[in-house]
């Protein structure tokens, strides 16, 4: 029995050993990856310092032939969507100064909505796809990003731009919301304009009142006192912002279906085929959140003026259809359809016929 124990403490303790090796060899991989990253960016900054031409340095590349992704919650219990994409490709240029490109090509995407009790299922899909092109090499989206070298810690990006093939895009206002929320977590400003539009306005109020009777509190002078918190937060904020020299994203055409908060909104379409015009920006400094309500701004006030055009177009049409249908159906009965021209005349055959 004592050698029996023996054995299993000596197994404990070796067990302990190999995973001890096991992390610090880890954490020593970690570190010598950490030196060399540091000694490679000291030799090409000193190089470029002494004048020597820009090269690249290193290119990596990401290529997935097929995958699927499943978007949850935090507590990853409640689904929001599924993503099935193939011919993924993602490939990034490291340059000596800094300076990089990234280029994302993707074949083929599909986006279903996971959320209980929505109207639609199929979120994003390609709209139509080249049939004389194979389905390996179709391309949905290709975005191209060229980067200068940061400047002050904030990223220049000398040139971006999107480009997408025709979409079905078939959203809910409480899909919308979730996904912002996922691709934006403890966002202040997503959170506002959530309780803003679920308070109706009080959220907004109340945050008026209490900067309001903050400022009143405080008192005044001239030279403003940072603190470590304040240093950190505008830190982040560098961290976050991002130069865009240039933005192009080409026009789009979309079929577009919405549902809005309630069970009947002005804003509801089903299968409204609707272009985006082409978009371009010039020297703005946006977090990425800003860049994607820029381009929300953008096709909103771009594709109001369709939807508002498509449904007046379709209430006169049908309310024309009704009126000269109620003109025939009077002239009938007054002069019958002896007198009724050709074509307007019943052409109704009942059940039985009968010959005088």
């Amino acid at each position: 029995d004592q050698l029996l124990l023996d054995k299993a403490a000596l197994t404990a303790q070796v067990s302990s050993c190999k995973e001890r090796l096991n992390s610090l060899s880890q954490e020593l991989a970690i570190r010598i990856h950490c030196y060399n990253e540091s000694q490679l960016r000291a030799n090409h900054k000193l190089s470029v310092a002494q004048g020597d031409k820009v090269t690249t340095i290193r290119i990596n590349e990401v290529f997935l032939r097929k995958a699927q992704w499943r978007i949850t919650e935090a507590d990853g219990q409640l689904g929001i969507a599924e993503v099935a994409l193939s011919n993924f490709l993602y490939t990034k240029k490291s340059n000596s100064d800094d300076s990089g490109e990234h280029l994302l090509e993707l074949g083929y995407v599909n986006m279903k909505n996971l959320l209980p009790n929505q109207v639609y299922t199929d979120i994003l899909a390609p709209t139509i796809l080249t049939s004389n092109c194979s389905l390996d090499r179709q391309k949905t989206l290709r975005i191209f990003c060229r980067e200068k070298p940061p400047c002050g810690g904030i990223s220049v990006i000398d040139h971006f731009e999107i480009n997408v093939v025709p979409l079905d895009i078939s959203l809910t206002y409480q899909f919308y919301k979730t996904i912002l929320k996922f691709c934006f977590p403890n966002n202040p400003v997503v959170e506002d304009a959530n309780s803003s539009r679920g308070s109706g306005g009080t959220g907004r109020r109340r945050r008026a009142a209490a900067s309001h009777n903050s400022k009143a509190n405080k008192d005044t002078h001239f030279y403003v006192e940072l603190h470590k918190d304040d240093v950190e937060i505008m830190k982040q904020r560098a961290e976050q912002n991002k130069m865009f020299v240039y933005i192009k994203i080409p026009e789009l055409k979309v079929r577009l279906s919405y549902k809005g908060m309630k069970d009947k909104n002005i804003t509801d379409v089903t299968n409204f085929r609707l272009v985006v015009p082409s978009l371009e920006y010039h020297n703005v400094t946006w977090t990425w959140l800003d860049f994607l309500n820029g381009i929300k701004e953008h096709c909103k006030s771009a594709l109001v003026p369709q939807v508002i055009k498509i449904k007046l177009n379709v209430g006169h049409r049908n309310s024309d259809a009704t009126a000269e249908l109620d003109e025939d159906e009077k002239a009938r009965l007054l002069l019958g359809d002896r007198h009724m021209p050709q074509g307007a005349r019943n052409t109704k055959k009942g059940l039985f016929k009968f010959k005088r």
